[in-house]
């Protein structure tokens, strides 16, 4: 299992249990985790935003909930979870592939 399923695996659960913040923070783990062995996971971005809906977040402030992830910046990471929710692949391999020339 990679750690991209094992997030995602303890978000649901967080969900499940009622506790919709920390199940966002393991989604945005998950989501993050896949981009570093090169997964989107759609599911994973589906239920970032599905959750931060039901915790009345705004982008900003859910924007704020992200931090560095491995080798990504704050802002990559940021933008990257911008993009997931976009539907926006260009703007995802944009960073992706900086990351990898860098």
């Amino acid at each position: 299992m990679s750690f991209s399923d094992e997030y995602f695996r303890i978000a649901r659960e967080e969900e499940k249990n009622g506790q919709p913040e920390a199940a966002l923070l393991h989604y945005i783990s998950s989501l993050l985790s896949g981009f570093c062995t090169g997964e989107l996971s759609y599911q994973a971005a589906n239920k970032i935003r599905q959750v931060q809906k039901s915790l009345l977040l705004s982008d900003e402030q859910l924007l704020l909930c992200v931090h560095s992830y491995a080798d990504f910046t704050v802002s990559d990471c940021r933008e990257l979870l911008r993009f997931s929710i976009a539907g926006n692949l260009a703007g995802i391999k944009n960073i992706l592939s900086s990351r990898v020339s860098s």
